[in-house]
């Protein structure tokens, strides 16, 4: 297991870049098309979807299932507390979006453009920023060929996150929420050593690498309290609030001390697509949903 914090972070090749925002000027096509093609290949992915939709629809519609899930909040400003929402394999019960396409839209308008897009609205509670976070921020979703529900972040918003209730096996580019800070975890091979990066950001920023070795019982602990290996001043981190550590499986990471638990907990950013399951916890921003019940049955 992991033995400590070492000097080697330039040996990483592997580094995790800034995000960029996409613009017109770096969105080229090499064919240089001109407007009237642009206008009649946007007409055609539109038409496209909206017969995915259609058959999607369709295809919900003869299902013979009672595939059900529960969820309710559990802590949000916003949002009243125990508020309870109950979806189906064709969306939220009573949904004012009425489109029965097998997906649950969050975010934090409910309209845009005149039309209904999000079945849960998120409300930020700076107005300021609203606009900057309109459109659907996250989806739930029913996936007809495995009768389960999954969950699926959309790139925009605040990101949808799940609370870790079990060890993680960190992959590359992985990126968790702890407090008020952000870790974005990359591996590479220095010296025929594994070597695990976390980079820091948030309030506090910075990097800090660790080499792995499995025949060693070496946790390293990241937390506020002052022997932890990766320290961050947080108030809002318990003394002891993720451990990482090395074995035949490669890097892992948990919530809490190996024993007990952090209080504020330790969030996996979804990049992929999560099945739902019983007990799970996720959120967006600061609203946290729990899973109350999920059944997946034809």
């Amino acid at each position: 297991m992991g033995n400590g914090a070492i000097n080697c972070c330039e040996g990483s090749s592997s580094m995790i870049e800034e995000m960029s925002m996409l613009s017109p000027r770096n969105m080229k096509s090499p064919q240089q098309p001109n407007i009237i093609n642009e206008i009649s290949r946007t007409k055609n992915i539109i038409n496209n979807e909206g017969q995915e939709i259609v058959n999607r629809i369709s295809k919900l519609k003869s299902l013979q299932t009672s595939s059900k899930l529960h969820i309710k909040v559990v802590n949000s400003g916003p949002i009243s507390k125990d508020t309870r929402y109950y979806i189906t394999h064709q969306g939220l019960d009573n949904s004012k979006r009425n489109f029965k396409d097998g997906k649950v839209y969050f975010g934090c308008k409910r309209k845009e453009r005149g039309f209904i897009v999000n079945d849960i609205v998120i409300p930020v509670q700076n107005k300021d920023i609203e606009d900057h976070h309109r459109g659907r921020h996250f989806c739930i979703y029913f996936n007809i060929e495995r009768d389960c529900f999954f969950i699926k972040d959309l790139g925009k918003g605040f990101g949808a996150y799940v609370r870790l209730d079990s060890p993680l096996i960190l992959k590359e580019n992985m990126i968790v929420n702890i407090g008020s800070s952000f870790l974005a975890f990359s591996q590479v091979v220095y010296e025929k050593k594994p070597i695990l990066n976390i980079k820091i950001m948030g309030e506090e920023r910075g990097n800090m690498c660790f080499e792995g070795n499995e025949n060693e019982d070496k946790f390293i602990s990241i937390g506020r309290g002052i022997t932890c290996d990766l320290r961050l001043d947080d108030n809002l981190l318990s003394k002891s609030h993720s451990t990482v550590f090395y074995n035949s499986n490669g890097w892992n990471l948990v919530d809490g001390d190996m024993h007990k638990k952090s209080t504020n907990g330790t969030w996996l950013y979804l990049s992929e697509d999560l099945e739902i399951y019983q007990s799970m916890i996720f959120k967006a921003n600061q609203t946290v949903f729990q899973v109350i019940s999920v059944t997946n049955n034809y």
